[in-house]
């Protein structure tokens, strides 16, 4: 149960990593008071006023009473003052940590996709399929040996497709669950991430 709630957490803190710091570099969404940097797009601090380089949405954003100054006002509301709240810096730092200490990620000469066709924003609803082609010109086929590959792997049919109908766990796939949490409890990535979580309570 302990690790369950570890992966639910892992989840909300890299999904609040993946809404915050990783944000279109044309947009102030998520943006605002950032460090002026010479080789951003657009910007999205005070002093773009000044210069003249703000992203066209700054004031919709960043300034007060713009759409977003009341979500972000409930938001900064509902976090802990205390030492157990998690910033956007730790937030930036931990993600830079975890992404370091993932050696078991795949190398790019893993993976070589062929993305075929870019479709327009007009194409977006077209039932013409463009790519018909597969996705993946060439995987590396020893990553689906290693522990957290094939312990993953022994997951993917142990749940229903449609979504309504009931699952039936059996003893052999709560096995396959237990076996996949322990190994990427052994991981690195997760022992950082533990850690800092656990500092956090």
């Amino acid at each position: 149960m302990k690790t369950w709630i570890l992966l639910v957490g892992a989840g909300i803190a890299l999904g609040c990593v993946a809404g915050t710091l990783y944000t279109a570099p044309d947009s102030c969404y998520g943006r605002c008071e950032e460090p002026y940097n010479e080789e951003d797009e657009c910007h999205c601090s005070p002093q773009c006023e000044r210069d003249h380089s703000c992203c066209e949405d700054y004031y919709r954003h960043c300034q007060p009473g713009g759409e977003w100054a009341e979500e972000a006002a409930h938001t900064r509301e509902g976090f802990s003052r205390s030492r157990d709240s998690i910033t956007d810096q730790d937030l930036l730092r931990i993600s830079e940590q975890l992404y370091g200490a993932d050696h078991n990620k795949a190398q790019p000469s893993d993976i070589v996709i062929n993305p075929q066709h870019q479709a327009s924003p007009e194409e977006t609803d077209d039932q013409e399929d463009r790519s018909p082609q597969p996705l993946y010109r060439y995987v590396n086929e020893k990553l689906f040996s290693k522990p957290t590959y094939s312990s993953f792997i022994k997951l993917l049919d142990n749940y229903q497709r449609t979504t309504g109908k009931e699952e039936e766990v059996t003893e052999e796939e709560l096995q396959e669950q237990e076996n996949f949490l322990r190994e990427v409890m052994k991981t690195e990535l997760m022992k950082k991430l533990f850690t800092f979580l656990r500092s956090k309570s």
